[in-house]
């Protein structure tokens, strides 16, 4: 049985007051943790991780913390000093700049002996995970594929002007206010999604299958300003169904001009689209999907799915409702909200 949430006993103007005037970030993120709880945005520990961008367990510390402590155990921020890390505070800022970079490092190893070959350095393994893994922050990670093709400079540039071209929309002709939405597609199927597991030393972990092809695409659209979504279960990935897609669409946002950011599929682009009066299609550039914040979501709805096993596309398509209808819009708000889409 899950644990329940703790009964927040600040008022929800108590918490403006000390989110204004706390200025450390790592404790402002923990009393938002109790303004979202506190304020109904959030309803569960998985809920407020989503919106904070932290693991769902971290919340659950906070909230045992909070439970056990109250309000000053769980502000109670234990830190590390540099003189207990083992490695020279001006190395140290150097191998952090390295984690910087989207390179990284393949392991805690490699880790290891840039450290030796550098600066000759001989620092244990335990040492080194210790400090990259729990005093820097830093974890493996899944990478993001990026295309060979792709041009960074375009990416960044179209990243730069691209509230520049939202004020210029004004003058696309159209009913009521102009809204922006985000716009993707995504396959989901019978063959299960793998995530990684955490075991112990020499435990691998286990991950049922079945061979099952069975597959359907959900098309999907969000305003990262206002956390409004709108999706449709359909057959293929094809021009015909995002024509189905976009006439939906256009009856469901019939009192505004909406400008949709998609990538180039060939389908988007296709001659014989008819697209709606009140929609305006924006194209991101190419090989650049990392732009487009539906991937993020997508992300989202298939960790909680991972590792599941369905009989039949219909219950997986119950199952995927199920998670989609109990966002909140400030939760579908926080994954789509890209600082350069939203100005802020």
């Amino acid at each position: 049985m899950k644990r329940p949430i703790p009964e927040i006993q600040e008022s929800i103007s108590e918490l403006e007051q000390l989110l204004k005037a706390e200025k450390k970030a790592r404790r402002r993120e923990r009393l938002q943790m109790l303004y979202l709880l506190k304020t109904g945005q959030a309803r569960t520990r998985r809920s407020v991780a989503r919106m904070l961008s932290v693991h769902r367990t971290t919340v659950s510390r906070w909230l045992n913390a909070y439970e056990e402590e109250g309000l000053s155990g769980l502000l109670s921020i234990k830190t590390r000093s540099n003189n207990k890390l083992s490695i020279p505070p001006d190395i140290l800022h150097k191998l952090e700049e390295k984690l910087k970079s989207p390179k990284g490092f393949r392991s805690y190893k490699a880790i290891q002996l840039w450290l030796n070959n550098e600066f000759s350095l001989s620092v244990p393994y335990k040492t080194v995970h210790r400090i990259v893994r729990y005093y820097l922050g830093a974890k493996l990670k899944v990478g993001r594929k990026s295309h060979v093709k792709k041009n960074q400079q375009k990416s960044d540039a179209f990243k730069e002007t691209f509230r520049l071209m939202i004020t210029e929309a004004e003058t696309f002709p159209g009913q009521g206010k102009i809204r922006l939405f985000s716009q993707d597609e995504s396959r989901f199927g019978l063959l299960p999604i793998q995530r990684r597991k955490i075991t112990l030393p020499g435990v691998k972990p286990i991950s049922k299958v079945q061979h099952e092809f069975k597959n359907y695409y959900l098309y999907g659209a969000v305003d990262p300003i206002t956390g409004d979504s709108f999706f449709l279960e359909l057959p293929y990935l094809d021009s015909g169904c995002f024509q189905v897609f976009l006439d939906e669409f256009s009856e469901a946002y019939a009192d505004s001009f909406n400008l949709m950011l998609l990538d180039r599929g060939k389908f988007h682009q296709a001659q014989s689209l008819v697209i709606p009066s009140n929609i305006a299609l924006i194209l991101l550039p190419p090989y650049s999907p990392e732009l487009n914040p539906m991937e993020r979501l997508w992300e989202d709805i298939k960790d909680g799915i991972a590792d599941e096993l369905f009989s039949t596309i219909e219950a997986l398509k119950e199952r995927v409702a199920s998670i989609l209808n109990n966002y909140t819009k400030a939760e579908m708000q926080s994954l789509t909200a890209y600082p350069y889409l939203t100005g802020s």
